[in-house]
């Protein structure tokens, strides 16, 4: 019972003659049809630690199409498919053996063994302060790869329609909300890995203010009425003249001068955030408020004459004493 191998394919005729100890003897004749063993092929498309390496079947088949597939991606032979192009992911860097045996529908089969060298991928790693609108966040890119490789290229997508690849400015963020921030990381040997985290962005206060009468020498008392979108305003600062500080929701100052003065605004929110502003008030001269009575003596049911003898004033508002009130500049009452 002997084994043969045939070098080349074709059609043969083999004959066996067998003899029995007395001398006789018989031949039989078989034809056999030697096929064309298939070709195993492949190629791969990807290199990375950590990514999905693709492969492609390029075999070629003999007589016979190819029928199976057998791929082998470590010398442990843990990890297999028998798709005709799959796909496998390399957690880590280093140079595997992968194989793949073909078999056509006429039983023969060819195998390939190839050398694939993983790379190491990056490690993307970032971390981000939440911050307030119109404010820099601070983000600490802490990305490594492992040598001899060297980071070369960071982009960065920030949530907001906006992207920036290798920034050299801080990011702001001009409205309130929660973003997701996505960093992909590439290496020198062109492997690539990414992370997204998300950063809270806290609203601004919006200012708003009310003041009373500014006139000189007497006490003009502010308010604070700014509000924010979320949270509470928890403190106010004033400053009169770029000089005299206040810290309460509602303040007052006695102006000696008139003319325009200045008074700063700064409302703070319970997540940190401010906004200030610059608010000018120009302040009115010194009221007096004064009138004479002619005559000087009354009399019951004789008309006298009130006469308003007031500085700075505009407007009046008498109380004759009587229940009797008027607005005139002068009065006339008896």
């Amino acid at each position: 019972n002997p084994n043969h191998t045939y070098l080349s394919s074709g059609v043969y005729s083999v004959e066996l003659y067998a003899e029995s100890a007395g001398g006789c003897g018989a031949f039989h004749t078989e034809v056999l049809e030697v096929h064309n063993l298939p070709n195993a092929s492949f190629t791969h498309l990807g290199n990375c630690e950590g990514q999905s390496v693709n492969f492609t079947n390029t075999s070629v088949d003999g007589n016979a199409p190819i029928s199976t597939y057998l791929w082998n991606f470590d010398q442990q032979g843990t990890n297999s498919s028998t798709l005709a192009n799959p796909s496998c992911l390399f957690m880590n860097a280093g140079i595997y053996q992968v194989a793949i045996e073909v078999s056509d529908t006429n039983g023969c089969s060819d195998t390939i063994n190839i050398s694939v060298d993983i790379l190491a991928s990056p490690n993307a790693s970032f971390t981000v302060n939440n911050a307030c609108e119109e404010a820099n966040i601070v983000i600490q890119n802490n990305s490594t790869i492992a040598n001899p490789f060297s980071l070369v290229n960071q982009y960065w997508l920030y949530g907001d329609g906006t992207f920036a690849n290798n920034p050299s400015i801080a990011k702001q963020y001009n409205s309130y909300g929660n973003y997701s921030i996505l960093l992909v990381e590439t290496g020198s040997n062109g492997c690539s890995d990414s992370i997204q985290q998300n950063v809270t962005i806290y609203p601004n206060p919006q200012l708003s203010w009310t003041i009373g009468p500014a006139c000189q020498y007497t006490y003009t008392q502010f308010t604070n009425n700014s509000t924010v979108a979320v949270g509470n305003i928890i403190n106010t600062d004033w400053v009169v003249n770029l000089q005299f500080p206040f810290s309460s929701t509602t303040a007052s100052y006695m102006f000696l001068t008139t003319g325009i003065q200045y008074l700063n605004l700064t409302a703070t929110s319970d997540q940190g955030c401010m906004q200030d502003t610059l608010i000018l008030i120009n302040v009115a001269g010194p009221l007096q408020a004064d009138f004479t009575i002619d005559p000087i003596e009354l009399v019951a049911g004789i008309n006298s004459t009130f006469v308003n003898n007031s500085i700075g004033g505009n407007s009046y508002l008498w109380d004759l004493g009587d229940g009797v009130s008027s607005s005139e500049e002068n009065v006339i009452h008896s």
